[in-house]
C-alpha cells in the first residue's frame, strides 16, 4: 500500500508545496528578520546578539526532517509494507503538513 500523498495528486501537491515552502520561505524570513533587527533600536526582539551558538543552523535540521519525512515514508512502505498504517487519507496528510509548519 502506497502512502496517501503518493496515491492522491492533490495530497501529493500539498505535501510537495509544504516541503518547497519550508526550504524557500525560511531563508527569506530569516533575512527579513535580520534586516528588521538591524534597523530597530536595540536590535529588535530577536537580535543577533541574543542568538546562542548552539542554536545556529537548528532550523535547517528541522527543515531537513520535514522534507525527508515524506521520502522516508515512501521508502518504508516500499520495503516493509506490513508496517503501513491501515487507514490513510486526508486527516493524517493535513496533520503532517500542519506539523511541518
Amino acid at each position: 500500500m502506497r502512502p496517501f500523498f503518493v496515491q492522491n495528486d492533490l495530497a501529493g501537491a500539498l505535501v510537495a508545496a509544504s516541503a518547497i515552502a519550508a526550504v524557500l520561505v525560511e531563508p527569506a524570513l530569516t533575512l527579513r528578520e535580520r534586516a528588521w533587527a538591524s534597523r530597530t533600536p536595540g536590535g529588535g526582539c530577536c537580535s543577533q546578539r541574543e542568538r546562542r551558538s548552539e542554536d545556529r543552523n537548528t532550523k535547517w535540521v528541522l527543515i531537513g526532517i520535514a522534507v525527508a519525512g515524506p521520502a522516508l515514508a515512501v521508502e518504508a512502505v516500499r520495503h516493509a509494507p506490513s508496517l503501513a498504517f491501515p487507514v490513510t487519507g486526508w486527516a493524517p496528510t493535513i496533520i503532517g503538513v500542519a506539523a511541518a509548519r
